[in-house]
């Protein structure tokens, strides 16, 4: 997990490889999205100084429009312009001042030529090469850790950066923040949830599909066969948390009744290679609450639904649908059980909860 302490070293870094502040009139190139918006929102105090120019390849779409006017309302704002590729030699052949924030791996090389024969006493590329913040690293901004490092520097030196989507993610932080019914994530968490898979494994380990999860948990029938399973893993979503340990509540619900099921299928919760709760589902109508106390960012969580036995029909592909529900609270909202006997206890008293069938 990277804390406050990498995103104040990479905040020195850029500021060491750009002029502070930047000479009058200096044009800066930038992309839409965290790092180019991390940059510009490290020279935001001298934007009177600045043009911008936002470099895209789709000048309709929607994000970019957005940030060109979101800039352009702000007080004293600065000259800013779409800027396609062809368009380019016309601002880089100039003899001002250039600051060029686009990503070494998204910079042509014939874009490249033209940075290198500039006046170098006049040009700027602060992405030009990796971070000792990011332990020699380009910043990866589909990486939750890396795209939380980027947002807080834009937070901390121009907030109102941080709320327009961008080219890995069009919509802003505030379409974002409504997460998913199935997860409730803690207080104050702004980050976007990671993409999560649901995974498909035979009785070997093989995986057989993955799709995105959407909430729930179902093994098609032909791979209703003793061992297999549908599972997903938290791993992704631990790694983004800002605390070092959480209480997680795992709320499983199965509306399938059949009486015949007993036996035939788990919903098995993993903590590392150990197995916290193994609950029979499909049997009658049940909501059932497992909390996991203190768990680190290191730890691995998989939730999955397990066929106990061989039904490859339709039928049991239904009473296997399994809806979940991951609520995150600070550590110690779930009083610690004394012992194996107790934590049984606890969870018998959450399947007690059970309501039969009408």
């Amino acid at each position: 997990m990277c804390g406050p302490d990498v995103a104040a070293a990479m905040v020195e870094e850029l500021r060491s490889r750009m002029p502070n502040p930047p000479p009058q009139q200096c044009a800066i190139v930038v992309e839409n999205d965290p790092v180019g918006r991390a940059v510009l929102a490290l020279l935001w105090e001298h934007r009177s100084h600045l043009t911008i120019y936002l470099l895209t390849h789709s000048p309709a779409a929607g994000h970019e429009l957005a940030l060109q006017s979101g800039i352009a309302s702000v007080r004293n704002a600065p000259d800013v312009h779409l800027l396609a590729a062809y368009e380019l030699p016309q601002v880089l052949d100039s003899d001002g001042a250039l600051i060029w924030a686009v990503e070494a791996a998204r910079t042509d090389e014939s874009v490249q030529n033209i940075l290198v024969r500039r006046n170098v006493a006049q040009t700027w590329m602060p992405l030009a090469g990796p971070f000792d913040a990011l332990t020699q690293r380009y910043p990866v901004q589909t990486a939750p850790s890396h795209e939380l490092i980027l947002r807080d520097i834009i937070r901390d030196h121009a907030r109102f950066l941080n709320f327009f989507g961008d080219r890995l993610n069009p919509k802003d932080l505030y379409e974002r923040s409504k997460y998913p019914a199935w997860i409730a994530p803690p207080q104050d968490f702004m980050a976007a949830v990671p993409p999560m898979q649901r995974v498909t494994t035979d009785a070997d380990g093989n995986t057989l599909a993955t799709t995105t999860f959407d909430g729930a948990l179902r093994l098609h029938a032909e791979h209703m066969l003793q061992d297999h399973r549908t599972w997903i893993e938290l791993d992704p979503i631990l790694q983004v948390l800002d605390e070092a340990r959480y209480d997680i509540m795992v709320t499983v619900s199965s509306a399938y009744e059949n009486p015949n099921a007993k036996g035939a299928l788990a919903v098995q919760i993993h903590r590392d290679e150990t197995l916290m709760a193994s609950i029979d589902i499909a049997t009658s109508p049940a909501e059932v609450q497992v909390p996991i106390r203190a768990v680190p960012h290191s730890a691995r969580l998989r939730i999955s639904v397990v066929a106990l036995k061989d039904n490859p029909r339709t039928s049991w592909s239904k009473a296997s649908h399994t809806e979940l529900r991951v609520a995150i609270h600070p550590e110690g909202t779930y009083a610690a059980p004394r012992g194996t006997g107790k934590a049984k206890a606890w969870l018998k008293r959450f399947t007690s909860r059970r309501q039969p069938a009408t």
